[in-house]
């Protein structure tokens, strides 16, 4: 997505971190669900020559064109399997 836009990345790293109730992972309250509540995405980008604007821009844009947000953010088949 950068390059179509004219911008040159010399970084780009993601860190996700997530909000979980643990009465819910541990089993101990069933109406509480065992996954994420939310999860939060912290941006690093770096780049020559684009301008802040540009990289805020670029940010903004990631959940219309990102594989990990779509997967994350939608229904998704799972196959669990003994091999």
């Amino acid at each position: 997505m950068a390059a179509s836009k004219g911008i040159d990345l010399n970084g780009l790293e993601l860190d996700l971190g997530f909000d979980i109730d643990l009465n819910g992972f541990l089993g101990l309250d069933s109406s509480v669900r065992k996954g994420a509540q939310a999860i939060k995405v912290d941006v690093m980008v770096t780049s020559e020559t684009a301008s802040r604007a540009q990289l805020e821009e670029l940010v903004r844009e990631l959940p219309n064109s990102s594989p990990i947000h779509d997967t994350l953010a939608n229904p998704v088949k799972i196959t669990t399997r003994l091999v």
